[in-house]
Parts: C-alpha cells; structure tokens; sequence
C-alpha cells in the first residue's frame, strides 16, 4: 500500500529545492551576488535560508531517492522479477536523463549525481534496516569530511557590479551556444569531482532512506529520544553555519555549503517526523503537495525549463538588480503555479508526463 506521507514529502522537497536552486538557475557559477552594500531584507532571508532551507531540501529528496529505491525493490520482487536488473535500468535512464538536463537546460542538475550514487548503493537494498544504518554512517563519514575538506580551499565571492561579475554575466548571456559551453565544462567538473564527495554523500543519504524505510519511519516518524538528538545536531550545526555565513571570509566562502549539508539530513528527517504527525489529523488536508509529489521528476525539469527560460531570455537583466525578496517573490509564484497545475493534472492523467517516460523506457530496456 503506497505510503501517504513519502508522496506529500517528496512535494515539500520538490517546492523546495526551488528556493535554493532560483539563485543559479540563471546563472550557475555566479549565482547570487551580494550587493556591495546588501538590504536588510537579503540578510534576513539568507539567516532564514540557513536555518530552514538551505542542505534540508536537498537532503530530503535525496533522502526520499533511496526510499524509491527500496520501495521499487520490494514492489518488483513481489512480482518475482528481478529486481536489480529493473533497478539498474532505472537508474541507466536516469543517468541519461540527468546528462540531457545538466548540458542542455541547467548545470545543476541533481539527477546526474543521483543516478550515480544509486549505482553505488542499489545492490544494498536488501540489507536489513541495521545494516544500512551502518553502511549509512560509514558513506555519510566519507562525503562530509570530504566536503568539510574541499571547502577550506579559497574561494573567493563573486561581489555584485564588479569586473569579474560582469566577465561571468557576459559569458553566460550572450548566447545559448556560450550557455551550452559553459554548462558542458561544468557538468564534466562535476562528473569528476562526484566521486571524491558528492557520490559518498549521496549514496549515505540513500543508504538512510532505505533504512528508515525499512525500520518502519515514514508510518510512525521518531520517537521522542530520536527526536530530541535531531532537534539537537540541526540547532548546533545550524548556529555554527550561521555564524560563519554571517561573518566569513570570502576564501571560505564554501563553509556554509558544507555545513547545511551535515544539519540538512537531521533537518530533513525532522521534517518527515512533522508530516507524518500532521497526517494522523485530520483537520490538515494535504493533497495538493501529495499531487505535487506524485509529478517530482516532471515539475524538477518544469522549474529548469521556466525559470531557465525567465532568467536567461524573457527578463536577463532581472539578474543584474534582483535581490534575495525578489527572488522569494518569483519562486513563491511559481510554486503557486505548480500546486495549481497538479491540481488540474490529475483530473485528465494518472501519471505525470516524465514519469511515464522513465516508466517506458526501462520497461522497453528489460
């Protein structure tokens, strides 16, 4: 039986994702530029982004990843398939799903890294919940101490309305050829560095989904111990990052990253803890994030398309003045826009148009 509050998280996590992912969607190495002199309002949002958005989202949907994985694998051997191989076409589609987006449509994509760790850690998923608990850890050891490292490397902030600020505006909006290029080179550098890191966090977080699945977690959410050490490791690192994020210096302009990726899981499951008590009462209805969550990898490639196209096309100069509120303002639109579209969606369709796709062509593959 398909577990209510996984669809409605994995609409959170998608909503989400926007928040961060708005600051690089036009584009991805400037991101977004401080002001020389920054508003009040840009500091307040990014002291809320570090303690409520900024490493949860993303650890959510990566946490939710491996959750599919599971889920998938129990589904399929029911069906006395093999699993692994249907697995495995997956995650090849995936793979070639995540390179068209990253090089044609936005450099940050997730799905390229995604499938990836999957190929590391897919083979696990019949382990018992204690055992990937342990396989967690160890993986999650690796990729935090190797981002914790790789962020003292200098890296220096890119200050809105300077040279080099312009050097990057220029080269990134001239042309789609010059967009094509850059998002080439920086998707191969990704693809290189994945393994260092990102592939041993990623698989960690998946690796944890897998075993909170299997330990019954999304049914019955932490208990009141479990929560308080969450609670507890996302305040204190959280404080941590914010200090940091308030009064770094330029060359450890990563820190922050790095930090929000170590509160971001604790934060995450806090989260899936508070919706999975919200859905025991009635009186919160929640089928609008579910429908979302039911079109994640869909509304993931509407939000790279639209707002690819917004901030690079319809309205380029809208990176040259826009602050954090503005920002805020357009991706609180577009979510709007998504619920509203999923409402309406699934009154035609049972599935969402990417979803059967991938659906498609792995079944072709096998």
């Amino acid at each position: 039986m398909r577990i209510e509050s996984i669809d409605i998280l994995r609409g959170i996590a998608i909503l989400g994702i926007l928040f961060m992912n708005i600051y690089h969607l036009g584009a991805i190495e400037i991101g977004y530029s401080p002001f020389t002199i920054p508003p009040l309002s840009d500091q307040m949002i990014n002291i809320v982004n570090g303690l409520v958005i900024e490493g949860r989202f993303r650890s959510l949907f990566c946490l939710l990843f491996g959750v599919g994985l599971a889920v998938q694998f129990r589904h399929i051997k029911r069906q006395q398939k093999d699993p692994f191989n249907l697995i495995k076409s997956r995650l090849n589609w995936l793979l070639i799903f995540g390179l068209i987006h990253g090089v044609f449509i936005f450099a940050g994509d997730i799905l390229l890294s995604y499938a990836i760790a999957g190929f590391l850690v897919y083979r696990h998923v019949d382990k018992p919940a204690a055992e990937l608990f342990s396989l967690s850890v160890k993986f999650l050891a690796v990729g935090l101490v190797s981002l914790l490292a790789l962020s003292v490397f200098e890296s220096d902030s890119i200050v809105r309305y300077s040279d080099i600020y312009y050097a990057h505006y220029d080269a990134w909006y001239s042309s789609y050829v010059n967009q094509l290029i850059n998002q080439i080179a920086f998707v191969a550098v990704m693809a290189m560095l994945n393994p260092l890191c990102l592939m041993w966090y990623v698989g960690g977080v998946m690796l944890l989904g897998m075993a909170l699945y299997k330990a019954n977690f999304f049914r019955t959410g932490l208990n009141r111990k479990q929560l308080i050490v969450c609670l507890a490791v996302t305040i204190i690192v959280s404080a941590i990052d914010l200090v940091f994020r308030l009064s770094i210096p330029s060359q450890l302009s990563q820190l922050p990253f790095a930090l929000a990726s170590i509160s971001g899981i604790t934060g995450a499951i806090i989260y899936c803890h508070l919706v999975i008590i919200l859905i025991r009462n009635p009186l919160f209805e929640l089928t609008l994030l579910k429908q979302v969550g039911k079109l994640a990898f869909s509304f993931y490639i509407f939000q790279s398309i639209c707002m690819g196209l917004w901030l690079r096309w319809w309205n380029p100069e809208f990176n040259l003045h826009a602050t954090r509120l503005d920002y805020l303002f357009l991706v609180i639109v577009a979510c709007v826009v998504q619920l509203f579209i999923a409402h309406y969606y699934f009154r035609f369709f049972k599935q969402g148009p990417l979803e059967w796709l991938w659906r498609r062509l792995y079944k072709i593959e096998k």
